[in-house]
Order: C-alpha cells, then sequence, then structure tokens
C-alpha cells in the first residue's frame, strides 16, 4: 500500500537533500577546519568538549544511518498495511517522516555551528537551540493528532 499524500512526499525529498548537505558542507569546510573543532555543546550551547577535525564526519553519517533506517521501517509498515489498512501504522509512518526531517535539520545547524565555532566565526549553537529542537521533535510529530478531522 502507498501512502497518497505529496506532502509527504517532498518531505522525504527535502529530508535526502539535507542528508545530501549533510556531506558536502563538510567536504568543502574540511580543510580550512583546525586539528581540533568543537564535538560537545552544553546546554546553554556553548562548546564544552573538542576532538578531532575526523569527528565531523559523525553527524552526517547519523543523518545518513537515520534516514536509510526510516526508510527501511517505511517498507516494513507498508508491507504491514498491505496486509490490512490500519490507521495508526499510516499515522506512525508520516509521524517518522517529520521526525527524520526535524533530525536531520537539527544535525545540519550542528554540523554548520561546529564548522563556524571552529573557524571562529561563531561561539556556539545558541541557547535557543536546545528548547527548539527538543519541541520541534516532541510536538510537530503530534501534529496531525491536533486536527482530528483531517484524514490521516
Amino acid at each position: 500500500m502507498k501512502i497518497k499524500n505529496r506532502k509527504y512526499k517532498i518531505i522525504g525529498n527535502i529530508t535526502l537533500i539535507i542528508v545530501f548537505c549533510l556531506f558536502i558542507i563538510p567536504v568543502i569546510f574540511f580543510s580550512q577546519l583546525p586539528n581540533e573543532i568543537p564535538l560537545h555543546f552544553g546546554f546553554h550551547g556553548s562548546p564544552d568538549n573538542y576532538s578531532s577535525k575526523n569527528n565531523i564526519w559523525l553527524l552526517p553519517i547519523l543523518g545518513l544511518l537515520f534516514y536509510v533506517g526510516s526508510l527501511k521501517l517505511e517498507k516494513i509498515f507498508l508491507s504491514e498495511l498491505s496486509k490490512k489498512v490500519n490507521h495508526q501504522l499510516i499515522f506512525m509512518v508520516k509521524n517518522l517522516k517529520i521526525l527524520i526531517l526535524i533530525i536531520v535539520v537539527g544535525f545540519l545547524y550542528l554540523t554548520i555551528q561546529m564548522i563556524l565555532v571552529a573557524l571562529k566565526i561563531s561561539e556556539g549553537l545558541g541557547s535557543w537551540f536546545i528548547y527548539l529542537f527538543l519541541f520541534s521533535v516532541i510536538i510537530f510529530p503530534l501534529s496531525p493528532l491536533i486536527n482530528r478531522n483531517k484524514k490521516i
């Protein structure tokens, strides 16, 4: 069974483009990075742990794994839907697409900020990032529940 909703196909395509950007941006800046870059940021957005510049590839690899894993889960869910229509599974597939998009956007922002901090262009993530990211990961996937009149 296919989920017939153009919006979710667009979300999947945008996610793929962002995953691609997760790899392109470090490739562009890798030679300019110092040997140590920020690897971890504290709750208020300031870097509090530094590591080898080779660790710039951690978030792109994680983003790719999340994306590929979500495609596998979607395939499993859709194979179950081919046996019997289950609105909960449809809801889960749609939420998975939104959640993975939010996560890879967060990874892209973190990757860019790691580069900017390492190049002394920025001082950190900004104290707002953790709040916005957590809010997004918790609230946006639940948005289809807010308007129950719409068909899931």
